[in-house]
């Protein structure tokens, strides 16, 4: 996979660098219907009051193996996309709009702008007519790192110095996200998602898990031009035991990194066979590409 480097947080005061796509991202927030109500989204949907537990094996304290997190699904999870969302998509501009703490029922809606290079791909197969297809089921979809300050616990021993440099010095975290795609509409002007992430966060030195928890996102994206879409996302948080502990409102810009390609394996997943079945099992068998 590639790599990438996860959010670090700047304040809107140090927006310059970003003179032109700061304010295009957040004026396509304010446009989008996601910024209109704090609770009902895109034409009635609403965030999960609860999620599932995150599994006990990914749980903070666990020691990890890249098994842990393959892929996993059925043949029936297939659906078509619009070919401008087709191909390889890097965030190059993101704009944290608002946020709710669940837990102390603190709100923040100062813009904040998130310096984060996220990587997405959308479509994996094609069929004999040419629309492009892409999978519901969980798929490694993200993997990077993240440098992460230790707590005084953590170096209690090593130093009585508060400020030493061993105690200052950071860990550096391998973080993975599966993420699970439920389509709620999709057409040539825009699509919606309802999706949901698994993010784990691991002590490269350890492979023992620090932190797990899952994010419920509604997003919409439009396309700007070929090689632009922007994207409004309402993400809940949730701790391991599936309750929520925040919630943020989010708008981005992404930019075409690489064109759609056929992909007939992922992380595992043989996704030629998967999507020859589905389309046979539903019917569409006279839509099955040509080997």
């Amino acid at each position: 996979m590639s790599s990438l480097k996860f959010s670090s947080r700047q304040t809107s005061g140090n927006l310059r660098a970003s003179i032109f796509v700061f304010p295009l991202a957040l004026t396509l927030y304010c446009y989008h219907p996601i910024a209109c109500t704090a609770e009902t989204l895109f034409g009635g949907l609403e965030h999960s009051e609860r999620l599932e537990p995150i599994k006990e094996n990914i749980r903070a304290g666990q020691s990890f193996e890249d098994k842990k997190a393959s892929t996993s699904g059925d043949d029936g999870d297939w659906f078509k996309i619009p070919k401008w969302l087709a191909g390889d998509w890097m965030t190059v501009d993101e704009v944290q709009i608002d946020s709710y703490d669940d837990k102390s029922g603190a709100t923040d809606s100062s813009a904040t702008k998130l310096t984060s290079r996220q990587k997405e791909k959308f479509g994996w197969q094609t069929d004999n007519r040419g629309d492009i297809w892409t999978t519901k089921n969980p798929l490694k979809l993200l993997e990077g790192t993240e440098d992460k300050m230790p707590s005084l616990n953590a170096t209690v021993g090593k130093s009585n110095n508060p400020e030493s440099k061993i105690e200052q010095t950071p860990v550096t975290l391998r973080v993975l996200v599966l993420r699970q795609n439920q389509p709620v509409k999709i057409n040539q002007d825009k699509v919606q998602f309802k999706s949901t992430d698994t993010i784990i966060r691991i002590d490269k030195r350890s492979a023992q898990i620090v932190s797990a928890e899952k994010a419920e996102i509604i997003r919409q994206i439009l396309p700007l031009d070929t090689n632009l879409v922007a994207v409004s996302s309402d993400v809940q948080y949730y701790d391991e035991a599936g309750f929520p502990i925040r919630r943020v409102k989010i708008a981005s810009i992404l930019k075409r990194t690489g064109n759609f390609a056929n992909t007939d394996e992922f992380g595992g997943r043989n996704l030629q066979a998967s999507f020859s079945k589905y389309l046979q099992n539903s019917g569409n068998i006279g839509l099955m590409p040509s080997k």
